[in-house]
């Protein structure tokens, strides 16, 4: 981590290609040698193309951010706000539906540091909960998630391509 400089930005709407390329990235980097490649084609197709994430991008409930190390875009997240995505019925609870960044930029103390910045960002918003839902079969970053105080609560579904798999739901109070 040594002269490797963090920024996080809010992804702007001339943003949108670069954002479809590290979500496309990120996401085929974490899940492709768990999955069948027909599933991976199938959702990056579908949740990763560029209308979807316009759409994504455009809902005033939601904000993306790039995480940027000495400049270069390593990884993205999304915050949603609205009570809809209130899985775990508290009032002024936040999801953190994505949050990847590339295999090479991982272990390096980054993820503590763009979680204390979304726990600075929700105590700003009076936000008293994040929760957000990661594969079960996703330990590297279920033990991330326990080691930053999340608690598991439950569980969701989650299609992938053709296939249900489950989510196991996290959550911490602030």
């Amino acid at each position: 981590m040594e002269n490797m400089q963090l920024q996080i930005d809010k992804v702007t709407s001339s943003e949108l290609e670069l954002l479809q390329r590290i979500s496309r990235l990120t996401f085929f980097e974490t899940f492709s040698n768990q999955n069948t490649p027909e599933n991976m084609h199938i959702y990056l197709n579908s949740n990763m193309s560029l209308e979807n994430l316009c759409n994504e991008y455009n809902n005033t409930d939601s904000s993306f951010y790039f995480i940027r190390i000495n400049g270069n875009v390593a990884g993205y997240f999304k915050l949603n706000f609205s009570q809809k995505y209130t899985n775990n019925h508290e009032k002024k609870s936040l999801e953190i539906e994505r949050l990847y960044l590339l295999k090479q930029v991982q272990n390096k103390g980054f993820g503590k540091q763009i979680m204390n910045t979304i726990f600075e960002v929700s105590k700003l918003k009076n936000i008293s909960t994040i929760w957000l839902g990661v594969w079960e079969n996703n330990e590297p970053a279920i033990a991330f998630y326990k080691k930053m105080g999340f608690e598991e609560f439950g569980n969701h579904q989650f299609k992938l391509g053709l296939e249900i798999q489950i989510d196991k739901l996290l959550k911490i109070n602030l």
